[in-house]
């Protein structure tokens, strides 16, 4: 008996509408016809190479501060150590006896005197240097490791007031310390010293 179906393998097969006759054909979009963009895997030399340079400009705007601030910390030490031997030398000098009234004193250390722990009067403190080996107290020298450059002089020199009679020992001397750093000018300090015992016009 007919049913007036037709059975389904006698049907023709199924076309999609972009391939049915008489129809323009669309294009699909496949693998083939779309554009194909590289994956990246990693920097190229050249970002590479940019990315050290900022870097680089960052570490050291970082950095300089730091260091600067380091350095002055170091000087700031080390012109404290400077002006504590300048003061020290003046001291020592002051706590010796006066240069004798009657007679002119005779500056500088005299023989036999080595070091300032046989100095016995201030005129003894002219012309000395000292390296950073010989600095301390006058119970001994002590060396200061962190500044190895230091060197101290002192000099003595003998000051007339006006109208002193000049052929009489002077009145007063000045006492210049100075502390260096190498070739380098750390501090300068200056005392007048008087001969209260000074009995001549």
């Amino acid at each position: 008996m007919s049913t007036g179906r037709t059975p389904d393998n006698c049907r023709p097969a199924f076309r999609p509408r972009h391939q049915r006759p008489g129809l323009r054909s669309a294009t699909c979009p496949t693998s083939s016809n779309r554009p194909h963009h590289k994956s990246r895997q990693g920097f190229t030399l050249v970002e590479s190479l940019v990315a050290l340079a900022v870097l680089g400009v960052a570490v050291g705007a970082i950095l300089t501060p730091i260091t600067i601030a380091i350095d002055q910390q170091r000087r700031a030490a080390k012109m404290t150590v400077a002006t504590m031997l300048a003061e020290q030398a003046i001291e020592e000098c002051l706590s010796q006896p006066i240069f004798s009234h009657d007679e002119w004193p005779v500056l500088g250390p005299s023989a036999g005197e080595s070091w300032r722990d046989s100095y016995d009067e201030q005129s003894d403190y002219h012309n000395v240097t000292e390296m950073a080996d010989q600095f301390g107290m006058v119970n001994g020298p002590e060396f200061f490791s962190e500044f190895p450059n230091l060197k101290r002089t002192m000099w003595l020199q003998m000051l007339y007031l006006p109208g002193q009679d000049s052929a009489h020992p002077p009145d007063f001397m000045m006492l210049t310390v100075r502390v260096f750093d190498g070739d380098e000018e750390l501090v300068t300090l200056r005392r007048f010293i008087r001969n209260e015992e000074h009995e001549y016009p």
